[in-house]
């Protein structure tokens, strides 16, 4: 699985159909051709809203990661105390 870094789009509105190409992390390419309006939309929303994004080119399928249930988009990187992973505490050397 690679993680999607950057991705284009072509629409060809004489038969509402286009493509969206996409570069992964290692600098290969993969396109996705639609065939319709709202199938571009759903995958642009997800490049443009989730993070991270992955391809797996095993099941030829665009994943997010996990996410908290009811998380907010774009509501920053700062991760609070009891949803660090135990080692992180560790380091301090003040585990509880």
């Amino acid at each position: 699985m690679q993680k999607i870094m950057r991705y284009s789009v072509v629409y060809r509105h004489q038969n509402d159909a286009g493509m969206i190409h996409l570069i992964m992390e290692d600098g290969s390419g993969q396109h996705f051709n639609f065939h319709s309006t709202q199938e571009a939309l759903l995958l642009l929303d997800i490049l443009r809203n989730e993070k991270p994004v992955y391809y797996d080119y095993e099941h030829e399928i665009i994943a997010t990661g996990f996410e908290k249930v009811g998380e907010e988009e774009g509501g920053g990187d700062e991760e609070e105390e009891e949803d660090k992973p135990k080692k992180s505490r560790e380091k301090t050397g003040k585990a509880k």
